[in-house]
């Protein structure tokens, strides 16, 4: 993550607050859009147009990404489970970064599909992406195991009634 932090940071330097590592790190989970609101406000900048904070972190973020580096566990689970049982990307990320990032790191196919914080109403740490996943899938939340790399996740997943695994720690 970061890549993604340097150009975060950046747009956020231009919009007249700081966005730090620490707290960077500390809201992963959280919609990127919530991330600069929330810190903007923590700052006592009360007056953002994330629209144009949207956009600038599109200006700079390249459109051949600097390739992700997968969750190596996860990507053998997912490799070993792959046409076995249903699996999907549950992501606060937006669309057209989270499928850039499957593709860069060549894992795609692995999953029936993806849903990101622009098909639900609320992003992590509410339930909200991790139950559509479920109904996508079929599934019952209670049904669903869910491997998650931060903190908000793991609450986002544990509030969904599904069980959870911190792949923090499998690393």
């Amino acid at each position: 993550m970061p890549h993604f932090f340097w150009t975060n940071a950046r747009v956020a330097r231009e919009h007249g607050f700081e966005l730090t590592m620490e707290r960077f790190y500390a809201l992963a989970g959280l919609p990127i859009h919530e991330v600069f609101r929330s810190v903007a406000e923590e700052q006592g900048v009360l007056e953002i147009d994330i629209d144009s904070i949207m956009l600038r972190k599109e200006q700079l973020t390249p459109s051949n990404p600097v390739p992700v580096e997968a969750i190596a566990p996860v990507v053998d689970i997912a490799r070993a489970h792959h046409g076995r049982v249903p699996m999907m990307v549950a992501s606060s990320g937006l669309r057209t970064y989270v499928t850039r990032h499957l593709t860069s790191a060549g894992i795609t196919h692995l999953f029936e599909d993806v849903v990101t914080v622009e098909d639900v109403a609320r992003g992590k740490p509410a339930p909200d992406l991790f139950l559509e996943a479920a109904r996508r899938m079929g599934k019952a939340p209670a049904e669903c195991l869910v491997f998650e790399d931060a903190d908000l996740g793991v609450q986002a997943a544990r509030a969904a009634g599904m069980e959870v695994v911190d792949v923090r720690r499998l690393e």
